[in-house]
């Protein structure tokens, strides 16, 4: 799980969050404290204050996506996504592309920064493969009920309907999973899911709808840029709309974890 607070660099005199401090450093072996990755001095604890309610801390998340540095830095990689595009294999690079950025938007938000990546982190070629396989199942297998009940009962219409909504409920939970564990197939952990979504079910279901309007709005939205066939602009909005909404789902997801850490407990997401 993410840590609470952040650690102090004394001889830096800056602020060392948890994911990026040295724990095997001969020093920190010594004293038994973290050292700091730029010095190698010993860190000091600062405690974190107390967490506010959820859904304000949504809201202030998502806003934090209108910031003028936020615009620019979506039109940036949207740009650059969508140049890749261009090149052979581009579309799966890009996909790569935006599924990485996305889950460091997620870890980020795990922590409670709302900051945006400062650099594109381009994983090796097997890396995105696994990225692009793992995400692709994340938002398969929900709805693999319902499409099995579909090929083989045609007439089954209110089975396949029931499933597919369940799959809906429980695509929140597929994609945590998917984004906190490497593994190809950490969605189909189906009772981790469960065990997530019932610790805290009142959260969840607000993560859950929000979930729901950011994936319509960015297919609904991104199917009338397309049928607009403007030369170059219709692609670049797609792109860029496409992006927008993987970052929110991002951090709307990883807020639900900082949010409720405490609620989720060490819990076992492997």
């Amino acid at each position: 799980m993410v840590e609470r607070g952040d650690y102090f660099c004394d001889a830096c005199d800056e602020v060392v969050p948890g994911s990026y401090v040295v724990r095997d450093a001969p020093a920190s072996r010594l004293t038994g404290a973290p050292v700091c990755p730029k010095c190698n001095a010993a860190l000091r604890w600062v405690p974190e204050g107390p967490r506010g309610p959820y859904v304000p801390a949504l809201a202030s998340g998502l806003r934090a996506f209108a910031t003028r540095d936020s615009i620019v830095w979506l039109l940036a990689m949207a740009l650059f996504c969508y140049v890749l595009g261009f090149i052979p294999f581009g579309s799966f690079l890009a996909t790569g592309v935006m599924l990485s950025l996305g889950s460091q938007v997620f870890h980020l938000a795990t922590d409670g920064k709302l900051e945006l990546p400062t650099a594109v982190d381009l994983p090796s070629t097997v890396d995105f493969i696994q990225i692009i396989g793992r995400f692709s199942l994340a938002a398969t297998l929900p709805f693999l009920p319902a499409l099995i009940v579909r090929s083989l009962r045609p007439d089954e219409t209110l089975v396949a309907a029931v499933l597919a909504g369940v799959g809906l409920v429980y695509l929140p939970a597929a994609m945590i999973l998917a984004t906190l564990n490497a593994s190809a197939f950490a969605a189909a952990n189906v009772p981790a899911g469960l065990a997530l979504m019932g610790r805290v079910p009142a959260a969840y279901g607000v993560t859950n709808v929000l979930v729901m309007v950011v994936c319509a709005l960015t297919f609904f939205g991104g199917a009338a840029l397309v049928a607009l066939g403007i030369p170059v602009l219709s692609g670049l909005l797609h792109t860029t709309l496409v992006l927008v909404g993987g970052m929110l789902l991002a951090r709307v997801l990883g807020l639900f974890i900082y949010q409720h850490e405490d609620e989720l407990g060490v819990f076992d997401y492997d």
